[in-house]
């Protein structure tokens, strides 16, 4: 199979969690034969044209940041369109995949898909934003409405990462016989617990984008609550974003420096997690959070907001805790709750390695996406055992 994958983003530029999505499901065909090309916009100084694997390529486009414009990850370029079509000229494929429908990407994917009358399967990562600013709000439901509305009536099917990023996307008017839902997976080789973990002060980690809808701003607010109780303790946020210097100014307020580190974009996420103690994921919005998988994977117990696909992995005091978005004296209660009792750290993280053991295997991911390739094409899906729900290929019906 040709398969056409757009991106916004895509490694080197590894702060968010749909970059390594696409990464894993590109490097999954491309193992299994098929023939891949991925269309991204250059945030990194990339290559402009990489081939990563012999059947596998990578298009970058020039791209203009507006993240610092808009307080919301978003880039653009006048070029991918270019640039996609006539690789597509040169390289017929069969089908288009588009992640996100906020993304610009997704856009060209879907202008492309109709000038080369092919079928376009768009995967959408994001849920209700009800819990953001009011101006993100109002944006986010002008853009769905409009483009958004165009890339779900021009896709032939789309996959949501979780049960609640499907309903949303319903109630916005995607057909329902066109959603099917698809967890993200997690590499449990790669994010893997640590053997041994020295007796220094306690490390809580928060990796992802630095934007306003992560919530670093809450788990800022909540560390002097925490330090209160174990004074010890380190923050250490992972990623970058427009919220950085914001972020770092309010550390210096709150008189924080020594126990708040800010680590920026880094390749090494699997050993910072191995070498933390506690995760928090403080979003206002999510679809299915990759981070939150890995932290999982690593065996830390995983203190997150009840928001979108978080609160279909994470089972409160099972495998993790929930808070409310935006709520940071709860979210500091959780905190002081895992940093002053070990036997509920090492259960709650026990727990969720197991989680991820049995249901979020990127082997079962790849398969179930290429199965909806199958269907838009019209040929016979791949012979499956059967899958978690969350991973299969969950048909939502009308």
């Amino acid at each position: 199979m040709r398969i056409a994958l757009f991106t916004d983003y895509y490694p080197p530029h590894v702060d968010g969690g749909v970059e390594r999505v696409v990464c894993q499901l590109a490097k999954g065909y491309a193992r299994r034969g098929h023939d891949v090309r991925v269309f991204t916009l250059n945030t990194r100084e990339a290559p402009d044209f990489e081939v990563v694997m012999p059947n596998l390529r990578v298009y970058r486009a020039p791209a203009t940041q507006l993240s610092g414009l808009l307080k919301v990850q978003s880039s653009v370029s006048t070029r991918l369109y270019g640039i996609a079509n006539d690789a597509l000229n040169a390289f017929p494929a069969d089908v288009i995949h588009a992640h996100t429908s906020f993304f610009y990407s997704s856009l060209v994917a879907a202008a492309l898909s109709r000038h080369h009358n092919l079928p376009l399967v768009t995967t959408l990562h994001v849920g209700s934003l009800g819990e953001m600013p009011l101006r993100t709000r109002i944006m986010a439901g002008v853009y769905e409405r409009t483009f958004g509305s165009l890339i779900m009536a021009q896709s032939k099917a789309v996959i949501a990462v979780s049960h609640a990023v499907a309903d949303h996307a319903e109630r916005a008017g995607v057909n329902p016989n066109k959603l099917t839902v698809i967890a993200n997976g997690v590499d449990i080789e790669e994010y893997a617990p640590a053997f041994y973990k020295g007796a220094d002060r306690l490390r809580i980690t928060c990796v992802g984008r630095l934007i306003g809808n992560k919530g670093p701003q809450h788990l800022l607010e909540a560390v002097p609550a925490l330090l209160g109780v174990a004074p010890e303790s380190e923050v250490v946020f992972v990623g970058d974003g427009p919220m950085l210097e914001t972020l770092q100014a309010r550390a210096t307020a709150l008189d924080l420096n020594d126990n708040v580190t800010f680590l920026g974009s880094r390749d090494d996420v699997a050993d910072i997690l191995r070498d933390s103690d506690v995760f928090v994921r403080p979003s206002l919005t999510e679809g299915m959070p990759l981070a939150v998988l890995e932290a999982m994977a690593c065996g830390l117990p995983v203190i997150a907001t009840a928001v979108g696909g978080t609160g279909e992995v994470i089972r409160h005091l099972q495998n993790g805790l929930l808070v409310a978005p935006c709520d940071v004296p709860s979210l500091a209660k959780a905190l002081i709750d895992v940093a002053t009792d070990e036997r509920l750290r090492q259960r709650l993280g026990a727990n969720a390695r197991l989680s991820v053991e049995k249901d979020y295997s990127w082997e079962r991911v790849i398969e179930a996406n290429l199965d909806i390739y199958d269907e838009v094409l019209g040929l016979p899906e791949h012979v499956l055992e059967p899958l978690p729900e969350l991973i299969g290929t969950t048909r939502r019906a009308a």
